[in-house]
């Protein structure tokens, strides 16, 4: 029984042990297996509803589970997890003990997709293998370890979605930990992004490690011992910002990461972070670079500790260190923050982080780095700012200093910072706007000092500029909480020609104020006033003061103020405004003396302006505007004339439906009529335009559906002479007579008009006619033009007619012109097709005329445009004389274009005679030319020749033009070019350039065989200069096109500048210029005149970059006869002119100086005939000089302005005091002024173009033969002592002249006549601008007669000397004691017209005549004859005069004695002048108690300058004050 109890104990017992090794035998069976399998699977996919499928599971011993093909899909069939092998090594033993020792997962090719199944994240990727070895899980601990780990081959993209579910699922507590050994990831790919993609962030991550971490589920705490990584690549994308140059922070791209990472501790309950950066190094697309980034970062919830964190790249280096209780950024601040940081910052770091910089700046920015300087104590309660520094060395260093408070309390915070600015050389700024923008402007160096201020929303600031003694002070406040505003500007003496040196503005000072309350203009609560005074500026030489500008702004009511009273602006003007949202008026007058627009450089050309202006405008700012008003009072004047048009009206309306303009002024009318809104009107001229281009691109055009496009409105205007517009064309050298213009755009009839233009001038080309005439219909758009010039008109008489049209398929042009002959020129008619694949043009008349000849032209002639750039053409034409041209194309598959030209027996004279204006040639030309051009390149062979060539009248001989360029595939240019001249090829060009992308090279050769340098002449001006002679020569260039080098030598023959208008024959020296590494040396090169001493020049010039030619010349002479001819028919100057010349010229060409001195000798005797001048001119009424009839402006003749050259010139004149000056008047050498004088000047010439002459010219003898309006000829003396002053403006001297002649008159006194030699003429004092005129009369051999005229005022005296002037007589206000009768009257006229037959009868002597006739105290009658002969020899050095008179009547006796009264004779014993002897005789009448008085004698003249007495005796000895070199020189 016992046994049989034990055996059922047993059995019992054994029982669960044998079912469980049996039901783990049974899972070891692959059919048990697959059963389960099945089992599973499909209790899986029926609870969730997935399809899930285990391709195969196997369970090994010991409880080693192996799935292999494992699928999971959702109910659309996609796949939601996909795994190629599962392999998990779990512990037997550890089960029997109740825990889950998991030795071993590892999972091979695995794709996963989450799709919606989390909520708010997907999830998507492939993993290569997952592999874990585990401890195992103690469930009881609640503890995971994990050995090792490793993730490679892995590519992960998760994605934030919209959706997202909150959990409202309680959670127990968790507190299990998870110790981990070493975790590894290779080769794995990781992509985040938010939701569509907002931002992503994506990676690539070679190797990560970590080592020794554990994660304390429960105290949220986390630690690792150590981490390492490297990447090849981290992205950070926020796709829809713009990307930026440099450094983009938007667009993040790292490469090379490296990172080494010790000691992480992250405590989630007090936010507890510490760690330590062992390793860090990167690399951005931008090019920025961190080397390393080391140092240790703590905190936790109550402070942040950083003891030095470095970072390093390979220009900059940055140190940091920071110390902060977290409480001292709280609302209520408490505890201290510390804060310093220091390094340099370099170059390239800086341009990365600026990024988007001009390369002009980055190149010059300094390489110096930035030094970087800050310090910070305290908390937000009391923040001090120690230290803030940044430098750059040699350009800026900036310092910073200052205290806050109470910060993070909006009313209660304040503070101040002061800085302190000093800036040193910022030229590398000006690159920030491009490489042009700001060349003209410098940045000087300058000191900024001042504070900013915050107390509560108010701000303040206090800054203060200095530069040179100049300084800028800002002071003013904002209040943020009432918006309210104060601000003060003061400049004093700031020089703005520091800032702008190439301009001519300098010192500036000025003060403006403002000062307000609220920034919305449309409120009724804003306030505001400002106000302005230019104190002074300096511009040019003009100085600008007294502008002041006022603003204000109350309760909608706002007015602008501007007051200017200075020489380049004399205005009022202001603007009132009533301001409101829904419409605003505005009101605008202007009363405007003058503007100097050419001061102001406005314009290139001497012009003023004034006038007065009123506007009354409104406008609702959106659709609706209004604008009435005039401009009367208006002046414009230019050089020596002066406009006063009509006033003008202008009224102007802009409306939704309506755009209406009515302007006139005198005979300018404008009217503009749109039945739409303004913007209406703009929108659709440019759809129309928009749709005209996508037509023409189409090759058609549909009138049509371009009508539609056409604004309604109608255009009207008209103008004559009187009137701004046609008075500003004539101060541009523009005019005309009369202007009608109609234009009329519809979309239903399309667009018509015309106009014409009467009398036109265009810079000096008269055209009398031009009309136009467009009209469009349903077949297209049609225009006729004429230009006209009648048989009246003084430069070409011609009509040219023009007809064209434009319709779907093509256009079409006709041209005719006809001579002044009525001869027809040209008849000439073209067609241009429009096709598929291009543009066919073709001679529409099979007999054209061109240049007086007709042609047969083949009837199948065409020249086709393709699209592809290709070219055909076959024209031939063929006149009966052998005129011909023939374009013709040769089937070339290779090339797009294969041309030939050929041009045979062109008569040029007649072909520029068809061209009016143009320059007239003349000659016979021969041309064959031949083109190919490729999808590359183009290559031109040409042969011109040109027989008997002729430009503007001046023979060039046979010229012949050879031609061979020839492109290579490697970039290469071949040019091969040569001139004839006569059958003899005297240039030839040879080389080649090369493309290499942003620059090039050239290698060229240049030779010169007996060029003729008179091929020039006819490019000269006419009677200028001619040049003559040959030049050899050999030039080769080579190297880069921006630089290139010239190496070689220029040899003159015989070469020789003349001018036979002044006199001019100059000839170089036959010579050899050296070229040496483009440097142009002039070695002594001797100019000479007629003389033996030469002008020299020697010196350099320095080409060896085109952008920056220096000049380095010397000039020296020393008594070089620059003139010596005598007088011709075409000379202007003739005689002789000496100079000694000691001159430097040096500098660039954008900056020539020139310096020196330039001495005028005393044996210079120069005789200059003035022509075309108020002086010389018998009638210049009608236009030039005084009158201008200014309703006539089409005779106005502008002469170009010569704009102002860069350069700055400083001139010693010394003029001796012998030179004499003869200028001619007249042709007939009747009129004259003849000068002898001296002295010492100074010329200035300034880079603004402002030319200044200092010193004075002092007359020694002069003598001014003229005739007055009212006053026939007379000869006046200039006295001697006149002179000149110069003290800047050449054109404003300061005059004291006095000039007069010897007349003899009839005095009565007591009614006894008798006869006195008076001195009249007249006295010319102030200056130029402002002269002074006196006409003077005296008596000095008669003190009866000069105590009468010395008891008269100067007016007085002025019309008793042009009443003897005028008429011979001595004729007084009150006819007293004036001897008036007819007989003396008749003998007036008598004499004068004796006078003026016995001047044209002897040219070379100057007499004169007179005829006086009295009555004696006895009753009877007696006439006086009386003469004056005046005559010089021997080149002026010999000077005779004789005077006297022949009596008649009764009792009159004529001896030797009474016939000669008056004999002098000089002779000058030097050329200088200074040295005469002298004889006269003299006879004279002094009053009634001495009676007559003879005079006679000899003396001796001296002239000279002196410093001391000693100087006055010509007999020291001389050569102890020669210089040296005059000794050499013997």
């Amino acid at each position: 029984m016992k046994k049989r109890i034990l055996k059922w104990v047993i059995g019992i017992l054994l029982t669960p042990i044998i079912l469980f090794f049996i039901s783990a035998t049974l899972l070891y069976l692959p059919p048990i297996q697959d059963f389960a399998v099945r089992k599973a699977t499909a209790y899986l996919s029926e609870t969730t509803g997935m399809k899930v499928h285990v391709g195969r599971l196997r369970l090994t011993f010991l409880f080693d589970i192996d799935l292999q093909d494992v699928q999971i899909k959702d109910g659309q069939d996609d796949s939601l997890l996909d795994v190629e092998h599962l392999n998990v090594d779990l512990s037997f033993a550890s089960l029997l003990h109740g825990e889950i020792d998991v030795e071993g997962i590892e999972l091979t090719r695995a794709a996963i997709n989450t799709k919606s199944m989390i909520a708010g994240v997907e999830i998507k990727g492939s993993i290569g293998r997952f592999f874990i070895n585990s401890h195992g899980i103690e469930i009881p601990q609640e503890m995971v370890t994990v050995n090792t780990a490793l993730l490679s081959d892995a590519d992960v993209a998760i994605a934030l979605t919209d959706s997202t579910t909150e959990d409202t699922t309680a959670s127990s507590p968790v507190n299990w930990k998870i110790a981990l050994g070493q975790v590894d990831l290779a080769r794995t790919r990781v992509r985040f992004s938010m939701p569509g993609d907002s931002m992503t962030v994506s990676g690539g991550i070679l190797a990560a490690t970590l080592r020794n971490g554990l994660i304390d589920l429960g105290q949220a705490l986390y630690t690792v011992e150590t981490f390492d990584l490297q990447a090849d690549s981290l992205f950070y994308d926020l796709p829809y910002e713009k990307t930026a140059e440099g450094l983009d922070v938007n667009h993040i791209a790292l490469g090379d990461i490296g990172l080494g990472i010790d000691s992480i501790t992250f405590d989630g309950n007090t936010l507890g972070l510490s760690l330590a950066l062992r390793e860090t190094h990167m690399k951005e697309k931008s090019g920025l670079e961190i080397r390393s980034l080391t140092g240790h970062f703590n905190m936790d919830s109550t402070s942040l500790h950083v003891p030095g964190l470095v970072l390093r790249t390979p220009d900059s280096y940055i140190r940091t260190q920071a110390d902060m209780d977290l409480a001292s950024v709280a609302e209520q601040p408490q505890g201290k923050m510390s804060a310093r940081l220091m390094g340099e910052l370099g170059k390239q770091d800086v341009l990365l982080f600026a990024g988007g910089l001009p390369p002009a700046f980055v190149k010059a920015y300094p390489n110096s780095p930035i030094i970087l300087r800050l310090s910070a104590d305290g908390n937000l309660d009391t923040l001090n700012l120690t230290t803030a520094e940044a430098r750059l060395a040699g350009a800026f260093e900036l310092k910073a200093d200052g205290k806050m408070f109470r910060l993070t309390d909006s009313v209660r915070r304040s503070g101040h910072v002061n800085l302190a600015l000093r800036t040193r050389n910022l030229d590398f700024a000006r690159a920030l706007a491009g490489e042009e923008a700001l060349e003209d402007i410098a940045l000087p160096p300058m000191r900024l000092d001042g504070n900013v201020g915050l107390d509560g929303q108010k701000y303040t600031a206090d800054l203060r500029l200095r530069e040179g003694k100049g300084s800028v002070q800002v002071k003013g406040g904002f209040d943020a909480a009432r918006m309210a505003y104060q601000a003060k500007l003061a400049i004093k003496d700031l020089q703005l020609r520091h800032f702008l040196p190439k301009d001519s503005l300098y010192g500036l000072s000025l003060t403006a104020s403002a000062k307000g309350v609220g920034t919305d203009f449309f409120s009724r609560h804003t306030r505001m006033q400002a106000d302005m005074t230019l104190e002074s500026l300096q511009y040019g030489q003009l100085h600008l003061s007294d502008i002041k500008l006022d603003a204000g702004l109350q309760k909608g009511n706002g007015h602008v103020a501007l007051d200017s009273h200075n020489p380049l602006l004399d205005m009022r003007s202001r603007i009132d405004a009533l301001l409101s949202r829904h419409n605003t008026d505005l009101t605008f007058s202007m009363d405007m003396r003058s503007i100097d627009l050419y001061a102001l450089r406005l314009t290139d050309k001497p012009f003023k302006a004034g006038m007065c202006l009123h506007m009354d405008g409104s406008t609702n700012l959106k659709n609706a505007h209004t604008v009435h008003g005039t401009i009367s009072d208006i002046s414009l004047m230019m050089l020596d004339s002066v406009f006063r048009p009509k006033d003008l009206a202008m009224n102007v309306l802009a409306l939704p439906d309506t755009t209406y303009a009515d302007i006139s002024a005198g005979d300018f009318k404008l009217h503009l009529d749109g039945r739409d809104g303004y913007e209406t009107l703009m929108q659709k001229g440019e759809e129309f335009m928009a749709v005209a281009d996508q037509q023409m691109q189409r090759r058609h055009l549909n009138q049509d559906s371009l009508k539609i496009f056409l604004p309604r409105m109608t255009l009207n205007m008209e103008s004559g002479k009187n009137n701004p517009v046609a008075n500003y064309l004539t101060a541009m050298g523009y005019s005309l007579n009369e202007l009608k213009l109609n234009l009329n755009a519809d979309p239903e009839i399309g667009l018509n008009g015309g106009g014409h233009i009467y009398t036109m001038n265009a810079g000096g080309i008269l055209l009398d006619t031009i009309q136009m005439h467009i009209f469009q219909d349903t077949t297209g758009v049609k225009m006729d033009g004429r230009v006209r010039n009648g048989p009246k008109n003084k430069q070409f008489v011609f009509e040219s007619r023009l007809n064209a049209y434009l319709h779907s398929t093509g256009a079409g042009i006709n041209l005719i012109y006809l001579d002044d002959k009525r001869k027809k020129g040209v008849d000439l008619g073209l067609r241009a097709d429009v096709q598929d694949n291009g543009i066919k043009v073709v001679f529409s008349q099979i007999h054209p005329i061109i240049a007086y000849r007709k042609f047969d032209i083949n009837e199948d002639n065409y020249i086709f445009l393709g699209n592809d750039r290709r070219v055909e053409a076959d024209v031939n034409m063929l006149a009966d004389d052998g005129t011909g041209a023939r374009v013709y194309s040769t089937p070339n598959p290779e090339a797009l274009q294969d041309l030939s030209v050929n041009l045979n027996h062109v008569n040029l004279k007649e072909l520029t005679a068809v061209i009016p204006y143009a320059p007239r040639i003349s000659g016979l030309m021969q041309t064959d030319a031949h083109l190919i051009q490729t999808e590359e390149n183009l290559s031109v062979v040409a042969d011109v020749s040109v027989e008997n060539m002729a430009y503007e009248e001046a023979p060039l001989g046979n010229i012949g033009l050879g031609l061979v360029y020839l492109p290579n595939n490697d970039g290469t240019h071949f040019v091969d070019a040569r001139i004839s001249h006569n059958e003899t090829e005297v240039l030839t060009l040879s080389g080649a350039y090369k493309d290499n992308g942003k620059s090039g090279t050239i290698e060229a050769d240049l030779d010169l065989a007996e060029f003729p340098l008179s091929l020039a002449n006819g490019f000269v001006p006419a009677q200028m200069a001619a040049l003559g002679g040959m030049a050899d020569g050999c030039m080769k260039v080579s190297g880069p096109t921006d630089r290139p080098v010239v190496e070689g030598w220029l040899a003159t023959k015989a070469m020789k500048i003349t001018s036979s208008e002044y006199s001019l024959n100059l000839r170089l020296e036959d010579d050899t210029i050296k070229v040496r590494q483009s440097h142009l040396n002039l070695d002594k090169l001797n100019v000479y005149s007629t003389g033996k001493n030469p002008l020299v020049f020697d010196g350099t010039v320095d080409f060896a970059n085109f952008d920056n030619i220096l000049l380095d010349l010397k000039m020296n002479a020393s008594n070089f006869e620059l003139i010596n001819a005598k007088r011709t028919q075409q000379a202007s100057a003739y005689g002789k002119v000496y100079v000694d010349v000691n001159a430097r010229m040096a500098g660039n060409l954008n900056n020539i100086n020139i310096n020196g001195r330039l001495g005028v000798l005393g044996s210079t005797d120069v005789t200059y005939v003035l022509k075309d001048t108020p002086l010389s001119s018998e009638d210049r009424l009608s236009g030039l000089v005084t009158f201008v009839d200014f309703s006539d402006t089409t005779t106005v003749a502008t002469q170009e302005e010569v704009q102002p050259m860069n350069m700055n010139v400083m001139m010693q004149i010394s003029i001796d005091q012998g030179t004499q000056v003869h200028c001619l008047l007249s042709a007939d050498r009747s009129k004259y002024v003849d000068l002898e004088g001296g002295g010492e000047l100074t010329m200035n010439y300034t880079p603004q173009g402002e030319l200044t002459l200092t010193g004075r010219y002092t007359v020694l003898n002069g003598e001014m033969k003229y005739s007055l309006p009212v006053i026939p000829l007379k000869t006046f003396t200039i006295a001697s002592g006149s002179y000149v002053d110069f003290n800047g403006p050449i054109l404003n001297p300061t005059l004291n002249i006095s000039a007069s002649e010897r007349m003899r008159a009839t005095v009565t006194e007591n009614d006894t006549p008798r006869t006195v030699s008076f001195e009249v003429g007249l006295s010319i004092t102030r200056t130029l601008e402002n002269m002074g005129l006196e006409f003077t009369i005296a008596a000095p051999e008669d003190m009866t007669v000069q105590n009468q005229l010395a008891a008269m005022s100067i007016e007085e005296r002025g019309k008793v000397a042009v009443t003897m002037l005028a008429t011979g007589m001595y004729l007084l206000g009150d006819n007293e004691s004036g001897g008036f009768s007819t007989t003396n009257a008749l003998n007036a006229l008598l004499q004068s017209e004796i006078t003026n037959i016995a001047g044209k009868a002897l040219e070379t002597i100057d007499l004169s005549l007179g005829v006086d006739q009295e009555t004696t105290a006895e009753g009877t009658e007696r006439t006086d004859y009386s003469f004056r002969f005046a005559k010089r020899f021997w080149g002026n050095r010999v000077s005779i005069i004789v005077g006297g008179k022949v009596s008649t009547g009764e009792n009159v006796e004529n001896t030797g004695q009474s016939l000669i009264d008056n004999v002098s004779l000089e002779y000058r014993l030097d050329k200088s002048a200074t040295r005469y002897v002298t004889l006269f005789y003299d006879k004279s009448y002094e009053s009634l108690l001495e009676g007559e008085i003879t005079e006679m004698g000899a003396g001796l003249v001296l002239r000279r300058k002196m410093t001391r007495l000693g100087e006055l005796f010509i007999f020291k000895n001389r050569k102890k004050n020669e210089p040296q070199h005059e000794k050499e020189k013997k």
